[in-house]
């Protein structure tokens, strides 16, 4: 065991984002961890994948922030919309 460990908090200042977004790419699968007593920790390893230069067909964090964004704008725009016809509870019920 020769990889180096890193806490959620090193992990938020290295990629200048919130514990919370750190959190969020764990529970997502997007970033790995492992578990050590009660902490969580991500190895170095997982660091270096995550963070891997995007090639032709591969997604990099910045295009999955992205594209996050535009999905959550998307679906704020749209639940805009439904607000108005007046038929909200019944849109929003199928997709929650």
């Amino acid at each position: 065991m020769e990889d180096e460990y890193y806490t959620v908090e090193e992990v938020a200042k290295r990629f200048k984002v919130t514990r919370a977004a750190v959190y969020k790419w764990m529970r997502a699968g997007e970033l790995p961890y492992v578990i050590v007593g009660k902490d969580r920790r991500v190895t170095g390893a997982a660091l270096k994948a995550f963070v891997k230069p995007g090639r032709s067909g591969e997604e990099t964090i910045e295009d999955r922030r992205a594209a996050r964004i535009a999905q959550h704008q998307a679906i704020t725009i749209r639940a805009a919309e439904v607000e108005d016809t007046g038929m909200a509870g019944t849109i929003l019920a199928l997709h929650p």
